[in-house]
């Protein structure tokens, strides 16, 4: 007969109670590091990727097999990491695609370090249990993995939804994007882990830029317009358009500079309050 307490249903359902607790508590532990880890400067990301391949344990584990270090679909890197502005994570690059046909093209990302773009997998996973120096290793890999899963999911959706931009270079092809907006996109393609919330896609981008296809550096944040940046460019290009007509003679009509000043100053306004830039457009030729 099981002794009072020693085995009881209400021992053992304390007991599960405090493993889970331990686990959710291991769980948001490892949010928080991940969450300090996104947001570590690129040159900070670098050294720690160095460090943990340097180790003599990973180098025996991946001799053996152990440990195998993947590419991601699309990513490269640079030829010369030393010539990458100090924030910019890689280079876009349009590449032809020949299956698509004689304007067909796709893009890649080239990474200014080459560990940006791997991933870690563990090829029998017995070999790093029970062993302290090993366990430390593969969360070190994991978390690598983690930041350049995320980063590159990150990247392609940016690049999917603003193709228009990277392909022309005109900012006026940008599309209204959200982080929340991204992050859906992202989870609807996605197979697995990680999990990609705005908050995480937030802390990834802040700070880090992305050299694109015409060759000029952009903020990562840049490809986040809301719909009243989108209205603003429209609204500069237009002003900027007939300040240059003025100034080149083109306007010699005095009648039809006046009006068309007056168009622009009152449905500038109207679309700097977000009011729809087609039919902005529409009014202001029908007014000229």
């Amino acid at each position: 007969m099981t002794p009072p307490g020693k085995g009881s249903p209400a021992k053992l359902l304390k007991q599960a109670g405090e493993s889970a607790a331990h686990r959710n508590q291991a769980t948001l532990i490892g949010k928080i590091i991940l969450a300090g880890f996104l947001k570590s400067p690129l040159k900070r990301f670098e050294r720690f990727i160095e460090k943990a391949e340097a180790d003599p344990l990973f180098k025996t584990l991946y001799k053996r097999g152990h440990i195998i270090a993947g590419r991601f679909s699309g990513a490269g890197a640079v030829e010369r990491p030393d010539r990458m502005p100090p924030h910019a994570i890689g280079v876009v690059r349009q590449v032809p695609r020949p299956e698509s046909g004689k304007h067909g093209h796709d893009f890649i990302i080239l990474y200014r370090h080459s560990g940006f773009g791997r991933e870690y997998i563990f090829n029998g996973a017995t070999h790093l249990s029970g062993n302290g120096r090993a366990e430390v290793l593969a969360r070190k890999l994991r978390l690598i993995t983690t930041r350049n899963r995320i980063t590159h999911e990150v990247i392609n959706g940016i690049l999917r939804c603003q193709r228009g931009f990277f392909r022309s270079g005109n900012p006026l092809d940008l599309k209204p994007l959200t982080l929340t907006s991204l992050s859906r996109i992202i989870s609807a393609s996605q197979k697995g882990d990680p999990v990609i919330d705005h908050s995480r896609i937030s802390r990834l981008i802040n700070g880090k830029s992305i050299i694109t296809p015409s060759g000029t550096e952009r903020p990562l944040r840049f490809f986040f317009p809301g719909m009243r940046d989108i209205h603003k460019r429209f609204v500069c290009k237009i002003v900027s358009e007939e300040r240059r007509s003025l100034v080149s003679g083109e306007m010699k009509n005095a009648r039809f500079v006046k009006r068309s000043c007056l168009v622009s100053d009152g449905q500038s306004m109207a679309c700097i309050m977000c009011v729809d830039v087609h039919r902005f457009r529409g009014s202001r030729l029908r007014a000229i």
